[in-house]
């Protein structure tokens, strides 16, 4: 992920009034891991503390406080560095749930923005706007439109601000781009905007907007309730419903499962007993506030955390060298993992060796086993042989006991013959 840089040289001059030029400059450029600096929070700790405004701050700056213990995880969780969040009751919520890294609260951001005008041009201000009332209307997010009855709004917008002398309408820069300002062109508002989230200047141009103000008013909870009552100005929150559905221009980047999980929450935000009494108690229109509105928005947006510079610079140090720590560590785990892969590597390698020299040896086994099973043959073809010339051999012997018996026998008939004759003969001489 890279840090988001707005370039703000074409917007630093911009009278709050000029909503369209405010929100041309759309561009900013990757240059850090720790961001998007969504509203330049860290741009503004690193200018009030005195560090380099592009000092990579090591922690997971909330941009908002969140008001529910339904947001007790989510990025504290799944991010591996600490959270700077706003409150003790945020600090708490998260140090209480398994797998934190950590949380520092730091109070509302608004307290460490400069105003984006002098403090004459200021007074000059005041003085041309007289008593102003100041409406936060309900504004879009990425992929989502704020839906909400705009005609009954704004006559309530007319009703409250009928004794004021002048109204202005505080619009978010992507209500600007969806049109949605066209809905209050009217001859009796100003229409101003603090300008791009990413603008390092928008909490500047938004203190500033807030300053001029008399009395504030909105038709949602938002952060804009906290840094009222931090700035010492009323605020009165008129009930409407207020849907968020798919944009047209956008909805593409917010997939269904998104889309309904944002309802869902929405839902359980609405059925959240502490919200809901956060909006009761400034649910009726007063000028002044009331010790009890103080308190619940010290509670939420940590208005006795607010911190000096030394204190921010020190926390910027301590995010310095946990991350550091961490990071050695993180270190340390990946050349031993690098060392036990090695060695797996190795071993493994010398597995493959044994089996291929397994294979070997037993191709070698298979070929005497089969040079031995060849022998085994020929000595059974050698065995029946042997046996067909020992027969043989009987035979021959047998036969030859036969002819010696012939010739013994013919010879003993021979000499019988022999003396029979010689006895014939002597017979015959007589």
């Amino acid at each position: 992920m890279g840090k988001e840089i707005f370039d703000f040289e074409k917007t630093k001059d911009l009278e709050v009034t000029d909503i369209f030029t405010l929100i041309e400059n759309m561009e900013y450029l990757k240059k850090d891991e720790f961001l998007p600096d969504i509203y330049s929070i860290r741009y503004l700790l690193n200018q009030y503390a005195g560090m380099p405004n592009d000092y990579p701050i090591r922690g997971s700056i909330e941009h908002a406080p969140q008001l529910s213990k339904l947001l007790a995880g989510g990025f504290a969780i799944h991010n591996s560095l600490p959270s700077i969040v706003c409150s003790k009751f945020r600090v708490e919520l998260i140090e209480n749930m398994e797998g934190n890294h950590g949380a520092y609260a730091i109070g509302p951001h608004i307290a460490y923005a400069k105003h984006v005008y002098t403090r004459k041009k200021i007074v000059e201000e005041k003085k041309r706007l007289g008593k102003n009332l100041l409406v936060f209307p309900a504004h879009s997010i990425q992929g989502l439109d704020a839906k909400y009855d705009f005609e009954d709004f704004i006559n309530e917008i007319k009703l409250i601000g009928k004794d004021f002398d002048s109204i202005r309408i505080c619009l978010f820069w992507k209500d600007i781009l969806e049109g949605k300002y066209k809905k209050y062109l009217d001859d009796e508002f100003e229409l101003v905007t603090a300008g791009n989230f990413y603008d390092p200047l928008f909490l500047s141009r938004l203190k500033t907007i807030i300053e001029t103000s008399t009395i504030t008013m909105s038709n949602s909870l938002g952060t804009h309730l906290g840094y009222c009552i931090f700035m010492n100005k009323p605020h009165y929150i008129y009930s409407s419903e207020v849907k968020l559905e798919k944009s047209k221009t956008d909805g593409e980047k917010i997939s269904n499962h998104q889309y309904k999980f944002s309802q869902q929450f929405k839902e359980s935000l609405e059925n959240d007993e502490n919200i809901n009494d956060l909006i009761q108690e400034f649910s009726t229109y007063q000028e002044t506030i009331s010790k009890k509105q103080y308190e619940l928005i010290n509670f939420y947006w940590g208005i006795d955390q607010i911190k000096s510079k030394q204190e921010i610079r020190e926390l910027i140090y301590l995010l310095d060298g946990k991350y550091n720590y961490t990071h050695h560590v993180y270190d340390t785990f990946l050349r031993q993992t690098h060392e036990i892969n090695s060695l797996k590597a190795k071993v493994s390698e010398q597995n493959d060796l044994i089996k291929e020299q397994k294979k070997k040896l037993l191709k070698q086994n298979n070929l005497i086993e089969s040079q031995f099973k060849d022998l085994d043959e020929k000595n059974k073809l050698i065995d029946s042989k042997d046996k067909k010339l020992h027969e043989q051999s009987n035979l021959l012997n047998s036969q030859e006991i036969q002819i010696k018996n012939f010739t013994k026998k013919n010879n003993s008939e021979k000499k019988t013959n022999k003396f029979s004759k010689l006895l014939m003969s002597r017979f015959k001489n007589k």
